[in-house]
């Protein structure tokens, strides 16, 4: 046995086997240090029985080994082994060339006896050309980070692709996985940039994080069927990957999974998604449709931001919380589906000006809104861009300030299961025309129509109790107020300066539930006003200038005044129940119509 010391760039180890075909590269069994733990006696994969030659043989590839056979194919008579120097960039490399050649014919068994011993620095050596790894490794362990492989076939053996195995192999168009594979480790195939298409068994349960970061050229992507999260930057900066479909046992998505995956126009989500982390999706420009599922709890920040060419969002009534400028930029959504119940935090929908379909669902009352809140609804974000909103039916209040000066409204469609219209919630909507209010609402909270200055007509239903205080006041385009029998309360200027009415019927029989109009419920400029019809099985109190109707729009606190040709039909039934507080109180015969001067 004799020993020599190299301290050199490189090792090839040349196999020449007279009479066989050397056209191929094959790098020995296991390669560089996948090799660690080989035995005596590990045969080559069969697969590769015709690959000869072995070249650019990486550190470590025999160390450990104290014997490898070789079955070759038959007719395989001579082998020339031939050290030269180089195997690392720094240390000293101690080499026992003893060598033990077997060859019978026609089984052409070869048995070489190899150990290397040296200072390893994984980095130190180069691997170029078709990787193909024999048959007997397990694991494959960093061991051609920063090569120049073309290709990689991984024999069935394995069981395992750990961290960065594959780090940076930046020349790598190939990669064939066996379906004995389980696991793929962080960052194990980082940086292959050249790397166009991936088919990833489905015998694999995990992929780790950012497993496949800033694969720039990766186009396509099959994922494994029993896979159950995609972790952190598993495809970040994957600019060239064109559509996703996720298995159905995904579960979640992690931070900055797909992030900018420029190139994504379509990606299909697991029916048991539950999260979707931050900034996930950011920047995928040619993403154009988005349909959430039903299982999803969480969108974290910034999730889809920048995501410009989206046409259409679908967010599940499921849905929890929703993460800070999550749609953020997201200019050329024109339909929305949300929930009403889910909390919007600033800046989410920023950007978003051009929806001309809303459609709101959720179940119960919708989320309340304070006077700074709602500028953060999508609906607000697009109110000059007039969006036809729809609210499902399962929604039964709609909550303050909701619509509050959402100008571009010209209609709405509200659930049957609406029972309360909330505080200020369709304020200011300038150009909302018509309003039919359905069956169960029994509640109008204050100013919730209140300056509504282009409504014409609403229509109110027979279980109506309570009107608020200045609900519709200041909708100039009234022209009528016809309230049902169910109506109990009228709350103070409900109705106030709604200048163009031309009659008010409070109840449309005997009876009637009406007990209290409050002050100024009626009052205001009403030169086109022709008559007030009161219905009331029951007592009446009306308040102080309750139909107090001024000359000018101010409204004098001593006298009041109507057109002198406003009359007052009081009905069957009020005669002498009308309680004066400071009003006139007035008494009357069945069908007489009393001219009405002041009520003070």
């Amino acid at each position: 046995m004799r020993k020599f010391s190299l301290t050199i760039l490189f090792l090839i180890l040349l196999f020449t086997l007279t009479g066989c075909d050397d056209t191929k590269s094959y790098i020995s069994a296991e390669g560089a240090d996948a090799l660690f733990a080989i035995q005596a006696g590990t045969e080559v994969d069969a697969e590769h029985k015709d690959v000869l030659n072995l070249i650019d043989i990486g550190g470590k590839t025999f160390d450990s080994a104290d014997g490898l056979e070789f079955t070759l194919p038959a007719g395989c008579t001579a082998l020339e082994l031939t050290g030269t120097d180089g195997v690392f960039k720094a240390g000293d490399v101690s080499v026992d060339t003893s060598v033990d050649v077997k060859v019978s014919d026609g089984t052409g068994t070869m048995t070489l006896r190899v150990a290397i011993y040296a200072n390893y620095d994984p980095f130190a050596y180069e691997m170029v050309g078709d990787l193909y790894i024999p048959y007997g490794v397990t694991d494959i362990s960093k061991t051609y980070s920063i090569s120049q492989i073309t290709s990689a076939v991984v024999p069935s053996t394995v069981t395992e692709i750990s961290e960065k195995a594959f780090n940076k192999c930046t020349a790598m168009t190939k990669v064939v996985l066996p379906d004995t594979i389980k696991s793929i480790g962080n960052f194990a195939f980082k940086q292959c940039s050249a790397l166009k298409q991936l088919d990833i068994p489905d015998s694999v349960k995990s992929i780790g994080l950012g497993a496949f970061r800033q694969c720039k050229n990766l186009e396509s992507v099959k994922l494994p069927a029993k896979l159950k999260s995609i972790e952190n930057y598993v495809f970040y900066d994957c600019k060239s990957l064109q559509a996703v479909e996720l298995p159905a046992s995904v579960s979640t998505i992690g931070n900055y999974a797909f992030q900018n995956c420029y190139a994504l126009t379509s990606i299909s989500f697991s029916s048991k998604l539950t999260s979707i982390g931050e900034w996930a999706f950011t920047d995928c420009r040619a993403l154009t449709q988005i349909i959430l599922p039903d299982s999803l709890t969480t969108i974290g920040a910034k999730a889809f931001m920048n995501c410009k060419a989206l046409t259409e969002v679908y967010i599940p009534e499921t849905l929890e919380s929703l993460g800070e400028m999550a749609f953020n930029g997201c200019k050329s959504v024109t339909k929305l589906t949300m929930p009403m119940t889910i909390a919007i935090p600033k800046a989410t929908f920023s950007g978003m000006k051009y929806l001309e379909q809303i459609n709101l669902t959720g179940q119960g009352e919708s989320l309340e809104y304070d006077d700074t809140t709602f500028q953060y609804t999508p609906w607000y974000v697009s109110r000059d861009n007039a969006p036809q909103i729809t609210i499902a039916e399962g929604i039964t209040k709609i909550g303050s300030f909701t619509f509050l000066r959402c100008s571009g409204i010209s209609s709405i469609k509200l659930p049957d299961t609406l029972q309360v219209v909330g505080y200020a919630s369709f304020r200011r909507c300038t150009s909302l025309k018509s309003v039919e209010l359905p069956e169960a609402v029994i509640t109008i909270e204050p100013y919730a129509f209140s300056y509504c200055s282009a409504l014409e007509d609403v229509g109110f239903d027979d279980q109506l109790t309570e009107i608020g205080s200045n609900a519709f006041s200041y909708c100039l385009s009234l022209k009528k107020a016809e309230l049902p029998d169910s109506v109990t309360t009228i709350g103070r200027r409900a109705f106030f300066a709604c200048n163009a009415l031309e009659s008010i019927t409070l109840g449309v029989s005997d009876e009637s539930a009406l007990a209290f109009i409050d002050e100024y419920a009626f009052a205001g400029f009403c030169g086109n006003l022709k008559s007030i019809t009161i219905y009331s099985k029951d007592i009446i109190t009306i308040s102080r200038g309750a139909f107090g109707f001024a000359k000018n729009k101010a409204i004098d606190d001593r006298y009041a005044y109507v057109s002198k040709n406003c009359t007052i039909l009081v009905q069957p039934g009020c005669e002498g129940k009308l309680i004066n507080g400071y009003n006139y109180c007035l008494e009357g015969e069945e069908n007489t119509p009393y001219p009405i001067v002041s009520f003070y």
